[in-house]
């Protein structure tokens, strides 16, 4: 899906974000701290976490791509990108904002 370069580039980046999380410079949630896995990375266009790769990454492979399927512009929040490992099953919390709210499978959702 993307050039060996590019997941070059973010694994880099991943691995420098690591890296400023150990030495305090910016907060992670880990799973194991000692072995250097994070729970998972997030806000990656914050200016504190920040790394040149992530927004290159959007700019020139997601947003174009995204854009072409809205037929438009568009904008995005919480952009962020999911770790795994330890042994640790990812889990996503429910969020209000996955179901219309008074649609007829609202309970549902």
């Amino acid at each position: 899906m993307f050039s060996p370069e590019r997941v070059q580039s973010l694994r880099e980046a991943v691995k420098n974000r690591v890296q400023r999380a150990l030495n305090g410079e910016v907060e992670l949630k880990w799973i194991d701290r000692e072995q250097g896995l994070p729970e998972r990375t997030g806000h990656l266009l914050y200016p504190d976490k920040y790394d040149p790769a992530f927004g290159d990454w959007l700019a020139e492979d997601l947003a174009p791509q995204l854009e072409a399927l809205l037929d438009g512009p568009g904008r995005h929040s919480l952009f962020g990108m999911l770790a795994g490992g330890g042994g640790k099953a990812y889990k996503l919390n429910w969020h209000r904002d996955l179901g219309k709210p008074g649609d007829g499978a609202e309970a549902e959702l």
